[in-house]
């Protein structure tokens, strides 16, 4: 509801809102802000003690001037889109505005919440397995862009629904989701869901998200925009002015939208079809949807209360017994918006219903008779009879206007009319010659077709149309002469000479031709003029969009590089302390590393030293005690033999004679004795020349003696 076309709107809050309302299980209510009043006080006005005990889904949270009022009116259940709420908090998270009127609005909502009986939750429920892959075939295989391929061999189904599929998408994503996560995250947290910005609950909420928004988008290309192919009037009365206005189609495109998402609730497992009733009012009221209002809405399915398989679910190509067939059970789409609706049909307004499908046989008389004044849908099965379905009565039905989605051809107004012409007269050749006499009327009415402008046209349908009025009226000078009925009888060519000659030459002929090429000037003239200001007006147009597109891609521009910053910094910093932290703990590593080493080397060393040091020991005490063996027992054998030479020589003298002898062989001291007059004939006891062989012993330190 919040792509509710009202172009005369000039909406004053920040986001529209939309609005359903639900009792016991049965649309009541569709709604959206209008310029004055939010989508939950729009109900509230609008239903009133009514909304007690029903269950509203707003396609953003409400604030809290809409909470309070729809709380006291003793709603079951709200639901909501976890997007940015009706009062947006992203703008303020752009102008980093801290306390601002929806941050206050936000709290006061979480109040409101907390202390009411409702259930105030988020709405976002998970797609079924495969199901976008299936509404992306059916789509493709939907009424409208199989007619228009039925009429134009050469289209392209595939192209032109993938590149309208990728336009939609950007509007959407911009519409519905916020691109930045951040913002996103605290946005949700300004809003109460802080249970799910966690990394987990986050990403399935994005994904759940992106999933919708893309079924809405490919929902939506199954019906092509009003550019290129618009509703067009089966029946030959051209009063259905409103019709040329841009503003008009495209309302009955998002109708037709609303109808083909509720195809997709059928119980029907081969074919879903979806209706909508609206009604337009005398006057406009409060609501955003202008004087245009909800009457019912609803899709095939089973009779209510039943369970899925108590009914036959072939049809006639599984199944050729007609016992076994599904088409008596299941209640059509018209079926169930009529008898669902929430309002009654007024015979004094225009009330409209748009199907996906052409009906059938048996709702016909029903929209006929419910006072329904016109019907919107394709003509693919018009006409037709399908198994136990008949199609035949819609091409039949009159006194309700049909309008089916057609391509749009270059000359669409003008080829109509001329159809209807000759379908009066019976005449059953085509008229060739009106293409040369308007050519600017063509190309305006190709002009009023394609183009976007909002402002209504009704200049060029009502030019093409007075034109072929003055072509009807036999009294005009278009219808004069041989241009558009034959002679009555032949005539020679003397006669036929001499009657041109003859009207030529009068007065009146010249007045005629005169007036002729005055109407065709004004008419060239008032075209080019036309063509002229439209042209201006789109390029204006394209100008504006153009401009706004610049702004939005600037706005784009800024938010992804500062999203890039942001990026850089926290990889930035991340880096900084993971080499910090990688480098202490390198540190500390080679640290024990060479303490360890160290340690080892210096224990080793020290092993090496100690057992070097005891053996040098061992050695030299060795060595010192077999030094001292040999000199000492050198010593004692020298002083031994000296001594055996001396008593030797010693016996050999007298005791008389014999001294001089010995003094001279041996000298004498100073003194009178001789000097070996006191050496004894033996050593004295206890002397060390006692023992020839002493034994010394020392204790040095190790623990080795000598």
């Amino acid at each position: 509801m919040e792509l509710f076309p009202n172009n005369e709107q000039k909406t004053i809050q920040r986001r529209r809102n939309g609005l359903v309302v639900v009792h016991s299980s049965k649309i009541i209510g569709l709604h959206c802000s209008s310029t004055e009043l939010h989508a939950g006080q729009i109900a509230v006005v609008k239903h009133g003690s009514r909304l007690k005990d029903c269950d509203l889904y707003f396609s953003r949270k409400p604030c809290s001037t809409c909470l309070k009022m729809v709380l006291n009116a003793g709603v079951n259940r709200i639901s909501y889109w976890p997007g940015d709420p009706e009062i947006s908090l992203a703008e303020d998270k752009v102008m980093n505005n801290c306390c601002s009127d929806a941050k206050l609005d936000a709290k006061a909502v979480e109040r409101l919440k907390s202390n009411s009986r409702a259930r105030v939750c988020t709405l976002l429920q998970p797609l079924a397995y495969n199901m976008l892959q299936f509404i992306e075939e059916t789509s493709k295989k939907c009424e409208f862009l199989q007619s228009i391929v039925a009429m134009d061999p050469d289209f392209k189904l595939e192209d032109f629904f993938a590149e309208c599929r990728r336009k939609r998408l950007r509007e959407f994503e911009k519409l519905f989701l916020i691109s930045n996560s951040e913002t996103h995250k605290e946005i949700l947290k300004t809003i109460g869901l802080e249970n799910v910005c966690d990394d987990v609950h986050f990403t399935n909420l994005r994904q759940k998200m992106e999933d919708l928004v893309f079924l809405l988008a490919t929902v939506d290309c199954s019906v092509p925009e009003y550019g290129t192919f618009r509703f067009y009037c089966d029946d030959s009365d051209r009063s259905c002015n409103e019709h040329t206005n841009n503003e008009f189609q495209d309302f009955a495109r998002h109708c037709m939208v609303q109808a083909r998402l509720l195809a997709y609730r059928t119980e029907d497992q081969k074919i879903g079809v979806g209706a909508v009733i609206w009604a337009e009012g005398k006057m406009s009221n409060c609501d955003g949807t202008g004087a245009r209002y909800l009457i019912g809405c609803g899709y095939n399915a089973y009779p209510m209360g039943s369970e899925y398989a108590d009914y036959p679910q072939m049809d006639e190509k599984q199944q050729k017994d007609r016992e076994a067939r599904k088409f008596r059970y299941i209640i059509h789409a018209e079926q169930n918006a009529l008898t669902f609706r929430c309002q009654d049909i007024k015979d004094e307004e225009k009330t409209m219903i748009f199907v996906t499908k052409c009906p059938c046989d048996e709702c016909v008389p029903l929209i006929n008779n419910a006072g329904i004044k016109q019907i919107y849908t394709g003509d693919l099965d018009a006409g037709k009879v399908k198994a136990d379905i008949s199609y035949q009565k819609f091409s039949g039905l009159q006194g309700v206007r049909k309008f089916t989605w057609q391509k749009a051809p270059a000359n669409s107004i003008l080829t109509s009319s001329i159809r209807t012409v000759h379908r009066k007269r019976g005449s059953t050749k085509p008229c060739t010659h009106q293409s040369i006499i308007f050519p600017g009327i063509v190309n305006r009415a190709t002009t009023c077709t394609m183009g976007s402008s909002t402002e209504p046209s009704p200049s060029c349908e009502s030019l093409v149309l007075g034109c072929m009025a003055s072509m009807e009226d036999p009294q005009s000078p278009l219808a004069k002469g041989d241009l558009k009925r034959p002679l009555k009888a032949p005539r020679s060519e003397s006669q036929t000479e001499e009657l041109l000659n003859l009207e030529i030459s009068e007065p009146a002929f010249k007045r005629r031709v005169v007036a002729e090429h005055q109407i065709y000037l004004q008419s060239l003239v008032t075209s080019l003029h036309t063509v002229m200001n439209d042209m201006v007006d789109r390029m204006e147009m394209t100008i504006s969009r153009l401009n706004t597109s610049m702004s939005d891609v600037q706005n784009v521009l800024d938010q992804q590089f500062a999203a890039l910053q942001a990026s850089r910094e926290g990889a930035l910093s991340q880096t900084v302390s993971v080499m910090e932290s990688s480098l202490t703990q390198g540190l500390s590593n080679i640290g024990a590393s060479l303490h360890t080493a160290l340690t080892t080397a210096v224990s080793d060393v020290g092993s090496k030293v100690q057992e070097g040091l005891q053996v040098g020991f061992e050695n030299l005490g060795e060595k010192i005690q077999s030094t001292m063996r040999e000199g000492f027992a050198n010593l004692i054998n020298k002083h031994t033999s000296e001594y055996q030479n001396l008593c030797d020589r010693y016996e050999g003298i007298s005791p008389t004679g014999g001294l001089n002898n010995l003094s001279e062989e041996v000298g004498t001291h100073d003194g009178s004795l001789p000097l070996l007059s006191h050496y004894p004939r033996q050593p004295p006891p206890n002397s060390p020349l006692e023992s020839r062989s002493p034994s010394v012993v020392t204790q040095i330190s190790g623990g080795t003696k000598i």
